[in-house]
């Protein structure tokens, strides 16, 4: 890709991997509803799960990135990603201060429960400008869930 190019595409947390060492399925943030069904290396499962309970009524465009960002604590769609053993990776902006006083930000990585994560409101995740980067789910939990 050259700098000149007028249309770039955004493929940055677009990935999904596999992880056989901690049995976990990690999907990338900035999946639309549309691309994660396209996918062939999407489980099967996940893909029947997202168009089942978590995408159901909403436009073809939406993301991985905004559902989880305006997920509510009480929703359908959290208890079937706890059911998922689902955690979501975010980094968020921190202050640090070095010795002689000068302030420097950057950003720090968390990993969620999505139940904890879910406890925050939108507005609180704004305000804290969290970037959303993926979702993890478990592969057992995966196999198991049934509607």
């Amino acid at each position: 890709m050259s700098i000149t190019e007028k249309n770039i595409t955004y493929e940055d947390y677009k990935f999904v991997l596999q992880d056989t060492l901690n049995n976990v399925v990690s999907i990338g943030a900035k999946f639309s509803y549309e691309e994660l069904l396209a996918r062939e290396d999407v489980p099967f499962k996940f893909k029947a799960i997202c168009q089942k309970y978590l995408f159901e009524d909403m436009a073809e465009d939406t993301t991985l990135e905004s559902l989880i960002y305006h997920i509510s604590p009480e929703g359908f769609g959290t208890e079937c990603l706890k059911q998922l053993k689902c955690r979501v990776k975010y980094a968020k902006p921190v202050t640090k201060k070095s010795l002689f006083g000068k302030t420097r930000t950057e950003f720090k990585q968390f990993n969620d429960k999505i139940e904890d994560f879910a406890l925050m409101t939108p507005e609180e995740k704004e305000e804290a400008k969290i970037v959303i980067q993926e979702i993890s789910i478990s592969k057992l939990a995966l196999s198991m869930f049934s509607s």
